[in-house]
């Protein structure tokens, strides 16, 4: 019985021999796809300040000249008020919580311009609300709910939604007076699946500039305006020959999903004449799992496109950034129960 049971023994660890061996020459031959180098320029992030937060579940609404405003997920009626500087914050009563439940979970509290908007994914319903004034709410005249949503300026507004027709995510501006769409843009599908055209959107003000970076492809589109395409780049990683999520239905009707299912990039933010995008692909110059202890951030000519540099944001505690900020030279990173401020060195940049 004895000799049995050290001849399985042998057997399984001779099998976890073999799934070791196979794994290693997977992220060899992964590593090797990828020919990219990523620059790390030194002193990118300078001095770090800590605020301490009660829940895990905020999410960056937006920011004012002075603050910067959180929103939560399981409480969207409360808004956390923080000065930049971090030492001071506001618990902000935004509206009463059973306006919540007219709306389809998940929703998305949205701060600009003096103005809140409350939006859900499920509903084509934006509801404006300023401290002191009635609760408004709009239809927007869309195919879908509303999956991002950012005020160009004044009552004109950018958001993503799906168009159940073609079956894609698409980018529309809206006239929030009317809810009338101004004009749309539909992101290539690079692939096939519903995840071939998802993406992040980012607005340039100054530049009036929008651009929208593909998810699960190594693409970035810059849009004028009127939301017509001038100009395109690929992302450092866009190199490499890495297998994309497709999702399909099977003989029983359900859906399927082939392929990985993590977005190669995040998460955008605008910095200065920069375009920050948060990759989750290692280069050849770093090993295969530091994504797993560090957020790779590439920095792009925010006209151009063209790669310029790179840094990391590091885990804290063990928890990995859930989003970041760029406001008045820092940037603002939010960890599950912490926000974090650095002090950023951007290189001059010119256009």
């Amino acid at each position: 019985m004895r000799k049995r049971w050290l001849l399985l023994g042998l057997s399984c660890l001779f099998s976890l021999g073999i799934i070791a061996l196979l794994q290693a020459n997977y992220l060899v031959q992964s590593r090797e796809k990828r020919k990219f180098l990523r620059i790390f320029p030194p002193h990118i992030l300078g001095t770090k300040k800590e605020l301490p937060l009660a829940y895990n579940s905020f999410y960056f609404a937006g920011q004012s000249s002075k603050a910067i405003y959180l929103a939560n997920h399981t409480a969207p009626s409360y808004i956390l008020n923080v000065n930049k500087t971090l030492r001071d914050t506001q618990v902000i009563k935004l509206f009463p919580p059973a306006l919540t439940k007219t709306l389809p979970f998940p929703n998305q509290v949205i701060f600009q311009d003096s103005r809140f908007m409350l939006t859900s994914t499920l509903t084509n319903i934006i509801y404006v609300i300023q401290p002191g004034n009635p609760i408004d709410s709009i239809t927007m005249d869309l195919p879908a709910g509303i999956a991002d949503f950012q005020i160009v300026h004044g009552n004109i507004a950018l958001t993503k939604t799906y168009d159940t027709t073609l079956k894609q995510r698409i980018l529309v501006m809206l006239d929030l007076r009317s809810g009338k769409p101004l004009y749309r843009y539909f992101p290539q599908a690079l692939g096939e699946g519903l995840f071939s055209t998802n993406g992040t959107f980012s607005f340039s003000k100054e530049k009036k500039i929008t651009w929208y970076v593909h998810a699960y492809w190594n693409k970035v589109v810059a849009l004028d305006s009127l939301l017509r395409p001038f100009r395109t780049f690929t992302t450092i990683d866009g190199t490499g020959s890495i297998p994309r999520p497709v999702m399909s239905t099977n003989q029983e009707g359900q859906l399927t999903v082939s392929g990985p299912a993590s977005a190669i990039n995040q998460h955008v933010c605008l910095a200065e004449n920069y375009l920050l995008v948060h990759s989750t692909l290692p280069a050849q110059n770093e090993p295969f799992n530091s994504v797993r202890t560090f957020w790779a951030v590439d920095a792009y000519h925010s006209t151009r496109g063209s790669y310029q540099f790179s840094f990391y944001l590091p885990f804290e505690e063990g928890n990995k950034p859930i989003d970041f900020l760029y406001a008045d030279s820092h940037l603002y990173v939010l960890y599950g129960h912490k926000l974090i401020s650095y002090s950023l060195s951007l290189p001059i940049l010119s256009d």
